[in-house]
């Protein structure tokens, strides 16, 4: 069985402000980063974590982490979520690349979030896609930090 611990303030749906939230998940003591790299064996056993607890409103739909802390998100040095040397995500970028533009998107305003270190981001820009990421991880020159 499922059990959520919050503050009363907590409880309210962060888009719609409803009350009528579902835990879907929760899980406790999670790393908040899964894509650090540490040094040593015991720096990332001692990796900081935070609690999980997925909610659902049931009047929007809106899922989201009521446990959400972002004073504990450190995009340092550290952090590395580089996919762009897998064969296989290239292949997944390329699909979706060849999908926005067999449904027009090449004129219009395209906007990544989440956009990590940007190869997505700049394979849109180099073929002509008017594109703004954002993602505080990402170290090129197109892109929103938020």
């Amino acid at each position: 069985m499922l059990e959520f611990n919050s503050k009363k303030e907590d409880m309210n749906c962060p888009l719609c402000r409803n009350d009528n939230l579902v835990l879907l998940y929760e899980v406790k003591d999670i790393p908040v980063f899964q894509n650090k790299v540490y040094a040593t064996v015991e720096s990332a056993k001692n990796a900081q974590t935070e609690r999980v607890s997925l909610m659902l409103c049931g009047v929007c739909g809106f899922i989201y982490n009521a446990h959400f802390n972002p004073s504990v998100m450190d995009y340092d040095k550290q952090y590395q979520n580089e996919q762009s040397h897998s064969y296989y995500f290239q292949e997944h970028i390329d699909s979706i690349f060849s999908l926005l533009k067999s449904k027009g998107f090449g004129g219009k305003k395209v906007i990544e979030i989440g956009c990590g270190k940007g190869y997505f981001l700049e394979k849109l820009q180099e073929n002509g896609f008017n594109v703004t990421g954002f993602d505080p991880a990402y170290e090129g020159g197109q892109c929103e930090y938020y």
